[in-house]
């Protein structure tokens, strides 16, 4: 993957406001993370479900969003089973895969 590509996967510029903030960390505060949880395996399943068909964006793009998604649920459900106390919204046990398979 170039490195534009690997920029549009990671930490795209347009998801960026007030410096170093990403929309995901907003959206976390802003709405919760049982909403990120959630918004977190629908994007993964669209960029599944879509790769390599939305012209301009190339299917091993696609395939890294969809991973970069399922990653960042994956270290939110790490931060929760890392806490003293656990949270009870119902997603620390599950696994990201399982729940957005297509």
């Amino acid at each position: 993957m170039s490195a534009q590509n690997t920029e549009n996967v990671n930490h795209p510029s347009h998801y960026k406001q007030e410096g170093e903030t990403e929309c995901i960390e907003a959206m976390r505060l802003m709405l919760g993370d049982d909403v990120v949880v959630g918004f977190c395996k629908g994007s993964a399943f669209k960029y599944r479900w879509r790769a390599g068909k939305k012209e301009g964006n190339p299917y091993e793009q696609d395939v890294a969003k969809t991973e970069w998604y399922l990653q960042y649920l994956r270290d939110m459900i790490a931060e929760y089973e890392n806490r003293a106390v656990k949270a009870k919204i119902g997603f620390a046990s599950m696994s990201p895969e399982e729940e957005i398979a297509a």
